[in-house]
């Protein structure tokens, strides 16, 4: 049997039961729940994901009844409690659903920690993926908005943290873990034999500091011998991979606010936006791209324009990718002696006004 149909079969009986008398024990009694309880795994997370969906689905566009929202709430919370199995794809669906159950719907509350359970059991302390993560965000704001002052609120809270931080291996990781940019960084540094690691570890916890607009000269003193350790041919293989892959988008910040004005006002604007790097992790590209402007040579030169245009591209709903590494590479292109030839070819390349401004002052 379909999981669609075993779940038509569980409302269609729940409907004999009094909407306004329904508990858990109704619940319990019912044979189709015996009978959905009995189903393969896979079809069992099939069947939450079905029940959570309908719970998130404003109830004039809903595919039930909402009167029967505590039937299908204590069916997500029961199987999910029986061990059903849910892929990376459904357990991101699934936590997404849970940031848009209305509390009033539950027979007590939503049932947000048997949903950070199957996280946890899924995560086993490993970093979420993208999707899951920002899913995960969400949910961490609707939380919030909605009062998380007791106990158990701020608890859940540290949860959802928990899985955003997860730990990266090495104690002297300076990467947020929260992107999984810096997860693959650090996988792959972690991959080097013991000296290149450490290398590569002091020339990130140096770009770690890089919190000012420019650099000083001493900051750029340190980073000369930072550079020295790791190599010039070593670190442009390395940023040719890693700043391809820097996600451009939204700060955290506006990403937060945007999703709780998403909830506090019940509307879908800018939903799906991209987001790019936590701030912490901004910091490290910025010194990255520092450093990598004390590489005189053209390849580099090439690599310092292209981030430059790409993170001044305008994405639709957001405005320019990222203008704090787009600026660094500008800074970064001054620091070389060819880096101020290129100013015509980016300003012919950016169109946002802010960004031409300061092409043509730092590279001037």
């Amino acid at each position: 049997m379909t999981p669609e149909a075993l779940l038509g079969l569980f409302l269609a009986e729940a409907r004999g039961q009094s909407a306004w008398a329904w508990s858990s024990d109704a619940g319990e009694a019912l044979a189709t729940t015996q009978l959905v309880l009995a189903a393969s795994a896979e079809v069992r997370g099939r069947i939450v994901l079905l029940a959570a969906e309908a719970l998130a689905v404003p109830p004039d566009g809903g595919r039930y009844d909402s009167a029967w929202s505590p039937a299908l709430g204590f069916l997500a919370e029961r199987v999910l409690r029986s061990g059903a199995v849910l892929d990376g794809e459904q357990l991101a669906r699934l936590v997404r659903f849970a940031g848009r159950w209305p509390a009033w719907d539950w027979l007590d509350t939503p049932p947000y920690d048997v949903v950070l359970d199957v996280v946890s059991q899924t995560l086993k302390g490993g970093p979420p993926a993208p999707d899951l993560a920002t899913a995960l965000r969400d949910l961490r704001i609707r939380l919030a908005v909605e009062g998380a002052w007791d106990g158990e609120g701020q608890a859940r809270l540290q949860r959802i943290e928990g899985f955003l931080r997860p730990r990266i291996v090495h104690a002297d990781a300076v990467l947020d873990p929260s992107d999984a940019w810096a997860v693959a960084v650090e996988a792959a540094i972690h991959d080097l034999d013991e000296s290149r690691s450490h290398a590569w570890r002091r020339l990130l916890a140096h770009a770690a500091t890089a919190r000012r607009s420019a650099p000083s000269e001493r900051w750029l003193q340190q980073a000369r011998d930072r550079l020295g350790e790791v190599g010039p041919a070593n670190l442009h293989r390395a940023l040719t991979v890693w700043l391809g892959a820097v996600p451009l988008g939204l700060t955290r910040a506006q990403a937060e606010e945007r999703q709780a004005l998403r909830v506090t006002y019940a509307s879908d604007d800018d939903e799906g936006l991209p987001v790019g790097l936590s701030d912490d992790n901004r910091v490290v590209v910025r010194g990255l791209l520092w450093v990598a402007g004390l590489v005189d040579e053209p390849p580099m030169v090439d690599l310092l324009q292209a981030t430059a245009a790409r993170c001044y591209e305008p994405i639709p709903g957001v405005g320019v990718g990222d203008g704090l590494i787009g600026n660094a590479a500008v800074r970064a292109l001054a620091l070389t002696a060819d880096g101020r030839s290129r100013r015509e070819a980016l300003l012919e390349a950016v169109v946002a006004p802010r960004a031409r401004r300061f092409i043509a002052r730092v590279l001037g």
